[in-house]
């Protein structure tokens, strides 16, 4: 666990991941009145002024688009950097070469999940260091859109809601992720990954867009957002996954990983 820590949390990436962290949540913030308006008192409440329940901001996008570069950046090259450096040769030899190729492909899934994530559970704590946690009725709840997935769950509990959307989030650097380094392993590039993700993920918007114009399909529109997506969102997981773990299957079965 250690080798695979001191790939991922260089110093480097740690300063992006800080940079991308505060500039987030700053937007976020300054987005609203910091103070209580005591007069529109009803209507505040960290639970629905954060920057998942408004996708409207430009904290909101920021936060989609980090999500893709960072999902598809803290680990994704990993293969490509032992392939160049020569030290997967290293590792062949203390190693099982299928055991290191699982632990690598889950690991990337893992740590990208989790970095996914930090920048909206930092933000949803802000919101309780700055906004009085005021009980939820009727007008705090109008900020919240009828078609928000699992709606019935914050009537419920509104920590189990969060959990569940930080695991969807999770869900999706992970994926974002896996995509990622299976490109830039067949590509033998080490950044090229995040972007052909970006990219293929605005396309499949835009062709189901045209061929079904009432159907919103993104990834970039569902990771920042509680609005319950159309099912047709799977596909684009299906398109990151499915290749990704055919090819690394391949490989594994040829013992001809890189």
């Amino acid at each position: 666990m250690k080798f695979f820590n001191m790939r991922a949390l260089n110093k480097k990436k740690l300063a992006l991941f800080a940079i991308f962290l505060i500039f987030i949540n700053y937007l976020s913030l300054t987005s609203y009145p910091i103070k209580d308006n005591f007069d529109k008192m009803a209507l505040q409440s960290p639970w629905v002024e954060n920057i998942l329940c408004d996708n409207t901001t430009t904290a909101s996008y920021i936060y989609a688009l980090y999500v893709f570069i960072f999902s598809g950046f803290i680990y994704a090259d990993s293969l490509v950097i032992d392939r160049e450096s020569g030290l997967m040769n290293i590792i062949a030899s203390k190693i099982d070469n299928k055991k290191y190729m699982i632990k690598t492909l889950c690991y990337n899934f893992f740590i990208a999940g989790i970095f996914a994530l930090i920048p909206a559970l930092v933000n949803l704590c802000l919101w309780f260091s700055v906004r009085t946690n005021s009980p939820l009725v009727y007008f705090n709840t109008m900020n919240m859109n009828p078609d928000a997935l699992f709606l019935g769950v914050f009537f419920k509990s509104h920590i189990a809601f969060y959990i569940l959307h930080f695991i969807k989030i999770f869900l999706c650097g992970g994926s974002i992720a896996t995509f990622a380094i299976f490109i830039n392993t067949s590509l033998n590039n080490k950044y090229i990954g995040m972007v052909v993700a970006f990219i293929i993920d605005i396309l499949l918007s835009l062709i189901l867009v045209r061929v079904m114009p009432n159907v919103e399909v993104s990834l970039f529109i569902f990771v920042s957002s509680l609005m319950k997506p159309d099912i047709l969102t799977f596909i684009i997981f299906g398109v990151f996954l499915i290749p990704s773990l055919i090819y690394f299957s391949f490989r594994l079965r040829r013992r001809d990983i890189l």
